[in-house]
């Protein structure tokens, strides 16, 4: 896992097709887009843009960082919103933390940070197996694993009642709120371990058989990929207009479990 995620640092700039399924207010939705990451003496650039529909009508969510500034874009039917996050003041509270934030439960897509923070996340949370020979649709080859939540990392998304007490007790994971996964599939590509496919799976209880059942809750496929080609820097731009947004950094630190 450390020389995919030193492999993805190192590429200066990320282009990709991006495919999604999950599940969003009690339905499931599926999307595509595409996910643009550059490094810039500014600081790591990133767009991503997903259109998926919901309930006949077009649904858009657009993430825009210039290296200082990540813009959210949210338009769920006739309801947007806009918030901006100040990522200098998330980088100073993770350098006064160490480095380390605390646990939130996962987004199943690239945000702040892009395609390496959110592996590096992964591999903070989660302990994997050791890499199979797998396939993806297409037969396309991968080195796939998957990863458990480290107990440490577990018991502060918990319920208390649900929390064990005591050091090197695990917990609970079904105890989890129902948009965290149990675990997670990672698909990295054999030749240059790039992560291609991040599945998020939950195992519950069928009831009228009283037996396990693996639900997928969001998947992610990145998709004609290419390596350190330079973007042009205005598609890291986002201005406005007219547009109201609130300022998201105290929020967005305070799900990190970082000082604001």
């Amino acid at each position: 896992m450390q020389h995919a995620i030193r492999l993805v640092e190192g590429r200066r700039s990320i282009s990709a097709r991006v495919w999604q399924r999950a599940e969003l207010f009690g339905k499931q939705l599926e999307g595509s887009g595409i996910y643009l990451e550059q490094h810039s003496d500014e600081g790591l650039q990133l767009r991503l843009e997903l259109k998926f529909p919901l309930d006949g009508e077009p649904c858009l969510l657009l993430q825009v960082c210039n290296g200082r500034y990540l813009w959210r874009y949210e338009k769920f039917g006739p309801t947007a919103k806009l918030g901006r996050i100040d990522t200098l003041r998330v980088l100073q509270a993770l350098d006064e933390r160490g480095g380390t934030a605390g646990p939130n439960g996962l987004q199943p897509w690239p945000g702040w940070g892009g395609i390496p923070r959110l592996l590096r996340a992964l591999d903070r949370d989660f302990d994997f197996s050791p890499p199979r020979v797998a396939e993806l649709p297409g037969g396309f080859p991968t080195l796939r694993a998957e990863g458990r939540w480290k107990p440490d990392r577990l018991v502060p998304l918990l319920p208390e009642s649900k929390a064990a007490p005591g050091q090197g007790r695990a917990g609970d994971p079904s105890a989890l709120p129902s948009h965290v996964p149990h675990r997670v599939v990672l698909d990295l590509g054999r030749d240059d371990l790039f992560p291609y496919r991040i599945e998020f799976r939950r195992t519950g209880v069928v009831a009228s058989t009283d037996t396990d059942r693996d639900q997928l809750i969001a998947v992610m496929e990145l998709r004609e990929v290419v390596f350190n080609v330079p973007i042009a820097r205005e598609v890291f731009h986002y201005d406005p207009g007219t547009l109201e947004y609130t300022e998201q950094t105290d929020r967005f630190l305070e799900s990190l479990g970082l000082p604001r």
